[in-house]
């Protein structure tokens, strides 16, 4: 697990690169505190030229596994953030092919694959990853990202008829100093941001910076320019009809993934809830390598949010040593967590991931966890109001759903981790949406179009129609026969990438600790889009075939209980007033200098902190977004499309 960083340009190399790249990596060392690396090709004055480095954080052959890598004569050469599962199966047919390793880590298989297959290499790679590779040779120069955007990856691409350059970090920050000039706000994505809580690649906050897409690389050469997908989802018939072919399958694929995943060269441990996700992952690697493995479980003090009972549970039947971490509201560094998002991210559990990885990196380096099932195997409830939809569309009008969004502000306002108000809330909102996939969006979605042109009403001019409708456009989605993988699949491109996978890696990475995903495998993706829509989920229970699976190696109390979510209780915490920088920041000067009217906004936080209603997580969007763009002295007025 790294943080890579550098510059490629086919002219020549400013002198000023070497320390801007130095710097770049020091941004990154939370990323990687173990070692860094750098490379700069020497090539003659009319060839592209590449600059670039990793800070490392040692995992596989900790001695050995330095970067960059480079191939036996040294003209492909790369650097690497992240895992790839298979390296060991793949050091096996490369040195049969002829290739000489000089380690054990996996970091180093990536070049000589490029030699074996070219482009193609990447369709090789069972993993997470943000490669940088460089063919010295050929002038060619290769950034990608893994399938399912688990490992970020960000860059700026400059095109001119005399030059091209490209810029590229792990993080927008650091990015931002190896090419310092001032940006403009993205309008488009300011809109999805306060529309979903995050913004949908490749998009970002910022004009020009874009993250690469989940399964996308770019190409670039001289006369060369290509950004393609290396991998898109299936859309092959669904074969798989029988509930029990569908279990024996994945329960297969679950023992091959926890083979691969448990390997590690440093200790490793499990981030455990009280929720199936966990705990399958816990089950399963005590099925294929039993040990007594840390357990780390977040508890908290507010009754409705903590699960200590089931996940002690289940760290007893899987012979886990189980470890309950406190979460103290008064010992969290509320500007830190804000300061881990070089993007704004309404996620709550970045607090959970922060804490809880602070405590585990001192017993582990990395840890295995539970995010991605929901995703793969329908375990949000908004898959299942995609199916209620359906048959309300049918019978009752719109007018009422605008009604019933009205009165959702009489309900009693509830700050439990789940409640009547919010569901219904939401529910309404979604149903105004008649597009099914922009629907689908829309059950999350935190202020409506209207509300966004109050708060920020410099956009009536420039921006002011649906942004959801424009983003569904551009995100292309393979067609499937049923519904259910259709609304799965824009989940991987939009939610999952944006903010599940993000608030997971800036959580775990701020506390120099690897996360690994186990149930983003690929090929359980790949099972999991054959298996028929309707052993997935009906309207009344989520997650049919994962809970079957579950049966097997969990106790019945976990498999059967209700979704809650791993998150923190900000809302609460907002409404007692115990998050300093809201306190700093929800005022009417700070909120009017980045271009906010502070009416509406003030509004929310005088109605939340008075009991009237639960505006936890609009507020912590606004916070979000607030001092991200207070710390950067950034003007949301000052936006471009």
């Amino acid at each position: 697990m790294c943080g890579i960083a550098g510059y490629f340009t086919t002219g020549s190399l400013p002198e000023c690169m070497q320390g801007r790249l130095s710097y770049a990596l020091q941004a990154l060392k939370h990323r990687g505190p173990d070692d860094e690396g750098k490379f700069c090709s020497s090539g003659n004055s009319a060839a592209p030229k590449v600059i670039m480095g990793m800070r490392r954080l040692a995992i596989q052959d900790p001695v050995n596994g330095k970067q960059p890598v480079f191939s036996e004569d040294r003209s492909v050469v790369a650097v690497f953030n992240g895992e790839i599962y298979n390296y060991r199966e793949l050091q096996s047919m490369l040195s049969q092919r002829g290739h000489n390793l000089a380690s054990n880590s996996d970091s180093e298989v990536i070049v000589h694959l490029y030699e074996e297959y070219g482009i193609d290499f990447l369709k090789e790679l069972n993993g997470m990853f943000a490669i940088a590779l460089w063919d010295e040779r050929k002038g060619i120069f290769i950034l990608a990202r893994d399938p399912m955007g688990i490992k970020p990856l960000f860059y700026s691409a400059e095109r001119g008829d005399a030059e091209t350059r490209i810029y590229f970090s792990s993080e927008v920050d650091s990015l931002q100093i190896l090419e310092p000039s001032q940006r403009k706000i993205d309008i488009r994505s300011l809109k999805t941001y306060l529309t979903l809580g995050y913004t949908i690649s490749p998009r970002t906050l910022l004009k020009g910076i874009n993250s690469l897409r989940p399964g996308e690389a770019l190409l670039v050469g001289r006369e060369e320019f290509k950004q393609f997908f290396f991998h898109q989802p299936t859309d092959e018939s669904e074969s798989i009809n029988s509930m029990k072919v569908a279990v024996d399958a994945v329960d297969g694929i679950l023992k091959e993934t926890l083979e691969r995943q448990l390997r590690s060269d440093v200790p490793l441990g499990i981030f455990l809830s009280g929720g199936i996700d966990s705990g399958i992952i816990a089950a399963y690697a005590n099925l294929v390598a039993p040990a007594p493995r840390p357990a780390f479980f977040l508890g908290f003090s507010e009754k409705s949010y903590d699960e200590e009972e089931l996940a002690r549970l289940t760290a007893s039947r899987c012979g886990l040593e189980f470890i309950r971490v406190e979460m103290k509201v008064e010992e969290i560094d509320w500007n830190k967590i804000l300061r881990m998002n070089d993007q704004p991210n309404m996620d709550f559990s970045i607090v959970n991931s922060y804490v809880l990885s602070c405590v585990a990196r001192e017993r582990v380096k990395t840890v295995i966890g539970g995010d991605g099932g929901d995703e793969l195997f329908g375990g949000y409830q908004t898959y299942q109001a995609n199916l209620w939809a359906n048959d309300f569309d049918r019978i009752l009008p719109n007018k009422f759903w605008k009604l019933g969004y009205k009165f959702s502000d009489f309900l009693p306002a509830s700050y439990n981790k789940t409640s009547i108000d919010f569901f219904f809330r939401s529910f309404s909102r979604g149903m105004l949406c008649k597009e099914p996939l922009v629907r689908h969006l829309a059950w999350r979605r935190h202020f409506t179009n209207e509300e966004i042109l109050e708060i920020m009403p410099f956009l009536q001019d420039i921006y002011s129609c649906e942004v959801l409708e424009d983003e569904i456009k551009d995100i292309s989605l393979s067609k499937f026969q049923n519904q259910v993988h259709s609304f799965l699949s824009l989940d991987h491109k939009t939610f999952l990438e944006g903010e599940t996978l993000t608030k997971t890696d800036r959580g775990t990475m701020a506390a120099s600790l690897e996360s690994r995903v186990p149930l983003l495998d690929l090929a359980l993706l790949r099972i999991s889009e054959k298996v028929n829509g309707n052993l997935i989920l009906n309207r009344s229970k989520t997650k049919l075939l994962l809970r079957e699976v579950a049966k097997i190696r969990l106790p019945k109390e976990i498999v059967s209980a209700p979704k809650s979510g791993f998150t923190a209780p900000i809302p609460v915490w907002l409404k007692e007033n115990k998050i300093e920088p809201a306190q700093r920041l929800f005022k009417r000067e700070p909120l009017q200098s980045i271009g906010m009217n502070p009416i509406p906004v003030l509004k929310l936080w005088n109605e939340h902190i008075s009991g009237k209603a639960n505006h936890g997580r609009r507020l912590w969007t606004i916070l979000s977004l607030v001092d991200w763009a207070t710390r950067h002295n950034y003007d949301l007025r000052n936006g471009i499309l």
